[in-house]
Formats: C-alpha cells, sequence, structure tokens
C-alpha cells in the first residue's frame, strides 16, 4: 500500500486505536498494509518526565535523529523544558519529508536520571508514533513501569507512564514507524 492520503493516514490511526483489542491472527494482514504507508513528519514533540513527586529525574539536552531507511535525514540538538510537577515539552518543525525511524539521545539529564514522557511524531495532524515500538539501550532497573514502549503510549503527564534511564547514565530510545507495539 503506497496510498498517503487522508483517509489510508487517518484508517492507520484507527486502527492502531483498535489494535490492542484485536487477537494476533486479525493483526497480520492489517500490521501489513498499514506498516507500508510512507510516513512524513513536518514536527516533533518530545515530552519531558519529572518523575511524580519525586521530582529527582529529567532529561537537560538531548539530540533528535531523523531517519529514512537506515539513512540520517536530520539530527537536531535539544534543550527541553523541565518542570517538577506538571508536563514539559519542546517542539521540533521539520521539513515535511518521509521518515521510519526517531531515535533520541539523552545527552544530560537532571537529577538522578533522565527519561522521557512521550516521542509524538506528527504526519499533518496525525501523531504517526502512537503505539508504535520503541526500544532502548536500557530502562531503570530493568521494571517494566519504566520500559521503553511508554514514550509512545499517548501519555504525556511526565509522571507516569514514562521511560526512565539507570541513574546516573545517559541513553537513547528508538522508535519505530512501521512496527507496532504488542501490549504486554
Amino acid at each position: 500500500m503506497k496510498d498517503r492520503s487522508p483517509i489510508a493516514l487517518r484508517g492507520r490511526e484507527w486502527y492502531l486505536r483498535a489494535r490492542p483489542g484485536l487477537g494476533v491472527a486479525a493483526r497480520v494482514d492489517p500490521d501489513r498494509r498499514f506498516s507500508k504507508i510512507p510516513l512524513f513528519a513536518d514536527r516533533i514533540v518530545i515530552w519531558n518526565q519529572h518523575n511524580s513527586s519525586a521530582g529527582d529525574r529529567g532529561t537537560v539536552n538531548c539530540v533528535v535523529t531523523v531517519l529514512d531507511q537506515g539513512r540520517v535525514k536530520r539530527r537536531i540538538p535539544l534543550t527541553l523544558p523541565w518542570s517538577d510537577d506538571s508536563p514539559a515539552w519542546a517542539v521540533i518543525r521539520m521539513p515535511r519529508g518521509p521518515v521510519d525511524q526517531v531515535r533520541v539521545d539523552v545527552v544530560t539529564y537532571r537529577g538522578r536520571g533522565g527519561g522521557l514522557s512521550e516521542i509524538e511524531v506528527f504526519d499533518g495532524r496525525t501523531n504517526i508514533s502512537q503505539h508504535c515500538s520503541a526500544v532502548a539501550d536500557h530502562y531503570w532497573e530493568d521494571d517494566a513501569r519504566f520500559h521503553p514502549r511508554s514514550v509512545t503510549d499517548g501519555n504525556t503527564t511526565g509522571d507516569d507512564g514514562i521511560w526512565l534511564l539507570d541513574n546516573q547514565k545517559t541513553g537513547w530510545v528508538t522508535v519505530s514507524l512501521a512496527e507496532f507495539i504488542d501490549q504486554p
């Protein structure tokens, strides 16, 4: 499916919302079809985390790398705002173009360590990263509550549903826009 029509993109969005409730057999064909839609990014929103009432963690500086078919399209250094009790985010405006992965490298962190609440990649008005696969080099104490899949779960609060790095370590997370996550 090479169709980039608004109907195809909207169908992909609705399918990804419904996908967690579908059985494995019902997902095979739609996964294959929807993963072939060429995706474009015109805006990326990186949401910082604040670790709820502890307020002892957050990302200060990161590098956002946009890739298409393994080729780096753009590398953007970014300083993220941070608040100890409310969501904070930064927006990257992109020249419209194809994208299939977004990687965020946490370079410096606040307090005990870094992490992110959400990575949103917009193709027009549609967040094409929601419910997509995310992998990271590590996450805090291998605790499932802080798994990298949290960066595509739709939770932008910054206090839960977050990906956390191990104490005093930098690290990276990559979102693959054509791969969909299976719920744990």
